[in-house]
């Protein structure tokens, strides 16, 4: 018996002769991409612009940062709110996904900003903690030289050349945050 002559792509099984059926049948497999990114205050696993096998099945992890709470997940342009998780099934066509958070009232997250990074000795730099959140009323900082500092934006001069990694430790009386920038300031001898 002569098998028919099949030419194409199929999703579904077809008889190859009479009452044999080709149970795995050929799929076209064109990758998929998802795009999975998240703001500053969410994370989401995986992450990235990555590719997947067609007809195949991905879940991602959303979640927010630690003081952050996760706020929505957008898939695809439309709000799926605040969910632990989303698996995208049986992938046939690309796809975007973002978790969204905020910081959580009243917890404090530390930034800060230096006015100069790099110069010869003595360099003088003021630091600003304006950026941070969750209104801290209590500064530490640590410049890397052995000096440190109670105050909320403080100028401070570093007397010998090298490479400085800076902190700041901040609270509210309630929580509290850590900021650190290794190798942040760079002082050379002239």
């Amino acid at each position: 018996m002569q098998p028919p002559h099949v030419t194409g792509y199929s999703t579904t099984p077809f008889e190859i002769s009479p009452g044999v059926n080709d149970t795995a049948p050929l799929v076209p497999q064109k990758p998929v991409t998802i795009n999975a990114t998240a703001n500053d205050w969410g994370n989401i696993v995986p992450t990235g612009n990555s590719s997947y096998q067609s007809y195949t099945n991905q879940t991602f992890i959303t979640q927010s940062k630690p003081g952050a709470d996760l706020t929505d997940v957008v898939v695809d342009s439309a709000s799926k709110g605040n969910i632990p998780s989303w698996t995208f099934t049986d992938l046939t066509e690309n796809h975007d996904i973002e978790t969204i958070g905020n910081p959580a009232p009243g917890q404090v997250h530390v930034f800060f900003t230096a006015s100069q990074r790099y110069g010869e000795k003595p360099l003088t730099v003021a630091f600003s903690s304006e950026q941070s959140f969750g209104s801290p009323t209590s500064w530490y900082w640590q410049f890397g030289d052995g000096c440190t500092n109670t105050t909320q934006n403080p100028i401070h001069t570093y007397e010998s050349p090298g490479t400085y990694t800076v902190s700041l430790r901040a609270s509210n009386g309630k929580t509290g945050g850590y900021s650190a920038w290794n190798n942040y300031i760079t002082v050379t001898d002239g």
